[in-house]
């Protein structure tokens, strides 16, 4: 089963994702969000370590 955060460069998509990871293991996860480039590098290398597949979604 597969869990997908939508809008996850956003500040409530954020607090989201962030939450999902402390109930959810990372391969479970899709992240998310319109623009790849929004998103901070230092967010996305995070979440990339813990299993989490980002794409870039509107």
């Amino acid at each position: 089963m597969y869990y997908i955060v939508t809008g996850c460069d956003g500040q409530l998509g954020g607090r989201v994702a962030n939450n999902m990871l402390k109930e959810v293991p990372g391969e479970q996860l899709i992240f998310t969000c319109p623009f790849l480039d929004r998103l901070p590098k230092e967010k996305k290398e995070a979440w990339e370590a813990k299993g989490v597949t980002i794409r870039q979604a509107n």
